[in-house]
């Protein structure tokens, strides 16, 4: 599978719907019964789980009634909402939909005449009017469902486990994934000049994982570089320092890169910084064959050697903060052969207890069968 491209609504989901039928049951509860459900905890947690259910039972019948017992000051609390009631309270959060999926269809470079098959996946799919707005944001088309809504995320997510798990054995499934979430790397200005950039966007949104890049910096000193989502409030989320700077041998800036790199899953982390040279040496002239001399015996003279060039990298010691990478390759071994050992400890009392009732059984059978 090739991811094409990402959108999404962070602020749009089932639970604002569950928000919305809140806030209206709490209004007319208030004129009802004279009771402030939103004052109390206990009422709205009470309050939400009813209007879940409405809205569950309003996916298939166009009206549904709603019951809470001792809702609030021992009032037991009843109403009732039609489909169409609902659709009206959820209207700005349906005519949301439509931005993330024409923002993603825009981006991953596709004509609707292009996508031959629309997948739903998640709960509130199930709701007729959401539903409705999906397949007009597709033009139309047909929409599928072929798996469970509730059930498609966790099932893929054991599959994943199981492709890296070293206990099962499942078909090897290929993704070729995205970043979702824009990365820019950011440091302190160099004090003799300041007119230098402080940051830079490394792996942009869409950006194929994983992914790396290698950042070229002029120092003299030490330095710090710091990772932070370039459409989030600033907050670092990874640091790395290279304290020491070798001197440039002739008094000028050095040049230290520094090596960052994108896994599989999206995180980011800091592999390593170097320092390069490069070293000119004379290759030897090749032999000559004495065939090719001219016939005055004059000897010709040989060909200026070659300069052959030679990049000589030398390693940096970098110090990591806050880092946010993949788990050292040791530790990774360690909790497979644990699981390993696990799932061996569950086989043989799996094992033991087939056996324990087999030997039960053939002991009941000669107590019914004996003489």
């Amino acid at each position: 599978m090739t991811v094409k491209s990402t959108a999404y609504d962070p602020n749009l989901g089932g639970r604002d719907i569950d928000y919305a039928l809140l806030s209206h049951f709490a209004k007319e509860f208030d004129a009802k019964y004279n009771i402030n459900v939103l004052s109390s905890p206990k009422a709205c947690f009470r309050l939400s789980a009813g209007c879940e259910k409405l809205k569950k039972v309003l996916s298939a019948n166009s009206e549904a009634p709603l019951n809470v017992e001792s809702l609030m000051n021992d009032i037991d609390a009843s109403s009732k909402l039609t489909r169409d009631q609902l659709e009206e309270l959820i209207a700005p959060l349906l005519d949301a939909v439509q931005h993330p999926i024409q923002r993603a269809i825009a981006d991953s470079g596709l004509s609707l005449d292009q996508i031959e098959s629309v997948e739903l996946v998640g709960g509130s799919t199930r709701i007729p009017a959401l539903r409705n707005r999906i397949q007009q944001a597709f033009g139309g088309k047909q929409l599928s469902f072929t798996l469970n809504q509730d059930e498609a995320i966790a099932r893929g997510a054991t599959f994943a486990c199981a492709m890296l798990s070293p206990v099962f054995r499942v078909r090897d499934f290929a993704v070729h994934d995205i970043n979702h979430y824009p990365i820019k790397l950011q440091w302190q200005p160099v004090p003799t000049d300041p007119d230098d950039d402080t940051e830079i966007e490394v792996f942009s949104q869409g950006n194929p994982v994983p992914s790396t890049k290698i950042l070229s910096f002029y120092r003299k000193d030490g330095f710090s570089i710091d990772a932070a989502y370039a459409r989030s409030n600033g907050s670092v989320f990874a640091s790395a320092t290279v304290p020491q700077v070798p001197p440039d041998p002739k008094g000028d800036t050095t040049l230290v890169k520094v090596k960052t790199r994108l896994n599989i899953h999206g995180i980011l982390s800091f592999e390593s910084a170097y320092t390069e040279e490069i070293e000119e040496k004379e290759e030897p002239a090749p032999a000559m064959d004495v065939d090719t001399h001219p016939a005055d015996g004059a000897e010709p003279a040989p060909p200026p050697a070659p300069l052959k060039k030679k990049r000589i990298v030398k390693k940096i010691p970098v110090a990591l903060a806050a880092q946010s990478a993949s788990l050292d390759k040791a530790v990774l071994e360690s909790y497979k052969e644990k699981e390993s050992e696990m799932h061996a400890a569950d086989k043989l009392v799996q094992d033991t207890e087939v056996l324990s009732c087999r030997l039960d059984f053939d002991v009941d059978d000669h107590l019914f069968t004996g003489p």
